[in-house]
């Protein structure tokens, strides 16, 4: 029961502004833990979203009300093991008169009487918060009823099953490819693997790098100037080139280099007469690319050369058909809410040396259907059962080919500011598109 009544100080304390803040005011840390099955916050129009996303810096509640912030009032909290409850210089917990009643079906009714207030709790036999309502002095009374901007939140005493704060950052190409196609100019359809891989699948080759032709062969007018010449492509071109006029009379004969001749008219016409082909243009390839991809971004263009190269140069990613999700390159760790911006508290996610810490976390690979980028935050949800997962202390030690952690401030512990970096290295029979932290069965977004 004296758990019971140190949670409901908090609840009466805070009522949900201090949810995800940075600080852990509920004995278990349920007020700022991420685990998915903790339970729901109630938006002030009485919508409902997870509780992991209250205060977590983005409006998920339709008019914001899990994003309203208030003054900093409590500083300098720790746990008073007399009073089995938090004490906080900015704020103490309230005084009074505590009083409960445990009905027969498991529910409790939380009395607490102040000089001034008088706040009574409902408890379901659950242990989640149905209301609490203030009776001031001299207003009248003030409820807050869970579905109409109250919240309900489990009594859960496992810390063992909360996550601290933590979201990763991930810059790097998936691994999961997407499923875009490439059309040809006749139409035809083609994987978009396909381009820039070094074969020709489209009819005209369009779907390789093309680069500028440098014509070699050349043709000598029959008279006029001297050393009067012209490029072999413009002889029965339709043009007058030469002074003469020798360059478009087509009934002219053209020497072959075994002596036989055509008429000028089969010169340069996209047909090998000569035994030789002498009668046909020749080129050299040039350094200059003329081939070009669209990335669909404001006619953006690039050259195709840069598609399925491994480098992500459109900024929709669509040159390296890349998928939904997680994948090679680097993470970082962040924490989330204010959190992130307090000084009082600093996270960790528990050591990196010794991997049977009971608050050392795990770096999961899974399976999920639905990813949200938020900035540089991707979101996953919708995850299957775990592929794989090592303890951060695993990776740490160097145990995991294909995994580099990076202590970043040496503090031997996951804090805000570490990555680690996934390459190619790892085990390719791994199916996965999604990295996670967790601790236990309760995972970090």
């Amino acid at each position: 029961m004296n758990q019971i009544f140190s949670n409901v100080k908090m609840v009466l304390l805070f009522h949900g502004i201090r949810v995800n803040d940075g600080y852990e005011d509920c004995q278990d840390g349920s007020d700022e833990s991420n685990v998915e099955y903790v339970g729901d916050y109630t938006c002030h129009d009485g919508g409902e979203i997870p509780l992991q996303q209250v205060r977590d810096e983005y409006d998920d509640c339709s008019d914001g009300s899990d994003e309203i912030y208030f003054d900093d009032r409590f500083a300098d909290c720790e746990w008073d093991a007399t009073l089995n409850m938090w004490a906080c210089s900015g704020m103490p917990m309230p005084e009074g008169i505590w009083s409960g009643t445990l009905a027969s079906d498991g529910s409790w009714t939380i009395i607490v009487e102040e000089s001034y207030d008088t706040f009574t709790v409902m408890i379901t036999p659950e242990m989640t918060i149905e209301s609490f309502t203030i009776l001031p002095a001299d207003d009248g009374p003030e409820t807050y009823t869970a579905g109409t901007g109250g919240f309900v939140t489990s009594m859960n005493m496992e810390l063992a099953e909360a996550t601290p704060p933590f979201i990763l950052e991930f810059d790097g190409t998936p691994i999961s490819p997407g499923n875009n196609i490439f059309e040809c100019d006749d139409g035809t359809l083609i994987a978009f693997s396909s381009v820039n891989d070094g074969n020709d699948d489209c009819s005209e080759s369009e779907d390789e790098p093309q680069y500028e032709q440098i014509e070699t062969s050349a043709w000598d007018c029959v008279t006029g100037e001297p050393d009067e010449w012209l490029w072999l492509s413009e002889v029965s071109d339709g043009l007058q080139h030469c002074l003469d006029g020798s360059d478009e009379n087509l009934t002219a004969l053209f020497e072959c280099n075994d002596g036989s001749t055509i008429t000028i008219d089969m010169v340069s016409d996209g047909t090998e007469d000569c035994l030789n082909a002498e009668d046909e243009p020749t080129y050299d390839e040039g350094e200059e690319e003329v081939s070009e991809f669209d990335c669909g971004e404001d006619d953006y263009l690039i050259p195709l050369s840069y598609v399925n190269d491994g480098y992500q140069d459109c900024e929709n990613g669509s040159d390296e058909n890349q998928g939904e999700g997680h994948g090679h390159g680097i993470y970082e760790v962040s924490t989330i809410g204010l959190g992130s911006e307090t000084e009082v508290i600093e996270w960790n996610g528990g050591s990196l040396t010794d991997s049977m810490s009971a608050d050392g976390m795990d770096l999961v690979l899974t399976m999920c259907d639905s990813f949200v980028e938020r900035d540089s935050d991707l979101q996953v949800s919708e995850c299957g059962d775990d592929v794989q997962r090592w303890s951060l202390a695993e990776l740490f030690a160097g145990d995991v080919v294909g995994i580099v952690f990076y202590d970043e401030d040496g503090s031997g512990t996951l804090t805000d500011g570490d990555s680690f970096e996934i390459t190619e290295e790892l085990d390719e029979d791994l199916e996965w598109n999604a990295v996670r932290l967790a601790k236990g069965s309760a995972y970090c977004r």
